[in-house]
């Protein structure tokens, strides 16, 4: 993965330490991660999720997957803010989605147990604008609100009920934005959930489609 030296010693997953880290060094070959090096010198690990890893770089996010519906959904938001209508409540996409890593379909054909080669699949880059993520406290506000509009829970439960009542209609903008252009709102949760010029933004596209 590039630039490994950058990376805390446990970084934390969403499923735990090292997911996303562990994902990457076995899927991307080191010839990827030069490459990816030269490119965006000096970027530096920002996060991970399940099977994604996310750099930081001169106030934009690169993230590293081999997910094809986030790539699918990354460039649905691309195609609209070029055609000139921006999807207010996702995270801009910078670029149109790239994809760094491509095995043949010879490779993958012959890729089955007892040998399975990890590296052996296709891999994307997706670059996003940085924008101004919650604190803890927020982000807990943000997660019981997202269980009550995706109707887990009938009623909140809140440690600050003020603060909660000043990010609800923000909250409730996102979802109905996000329902509007046809995305789904169940991986609408605190973590991945981020502010731009006054509007929440969905800053993991993921679980978006």
């Amino acid at each position: 993965m590039p630039f490994q030296d950058t990376l805390p010693d446990n970084p934390r997953g969403i499923n735990g330490p090292l997911s996303g880290a562990m994902w990457a060094d076995r899927s991307m070959r080191q010839e990827t991660a030069d490459e990816e090096e030269q490119q965006y010198p000096d970027m530096k690990y920002l996060g991970q999720g399940n099977e994604g890893l996310v750099y930081e770089y001169n106030g934009q996010v690169i993230k590293y997957t081999d997910n094809r519906t986030e790539v699918v959904a990354a460039k649905k938001v691309w195609n609209y803010a070029q055609s000139g209508n921006p999807i207010a409540c996702m995270v801009p996409v910078l670029e149109k989605p790239v994809k760094i890593q491509a095995p043949s379909i010879m490779e993958r054909a012959l890729n089955s147990e007892p040998n399975y080669d990890p590296s052996v699949r296709s891999m994307w880059r997706i670059v996003t604008e940085k924008v101004e993520t919650f604190d803890t406290e927020d982000v807990l506000i943000l997660n019981e609100l997202s269980k009550v509009f995706t109707e887990e829970i009938e009623f909140g439960d809140y440690d600050d009920p003020v603060r909660a009542a000043e990010l609800s209609p923000m909250f409730e903008q996102m979802i109905n934005c996000l329902q509007a252009n046809g995305f789904r709102i169940h991986d609408a949760h605190g973590a991945n959930i981020g502010m731009k010029d006054g509007r929440m933004v969905l800053i993991d596209l993921g679980g978006s489609l």
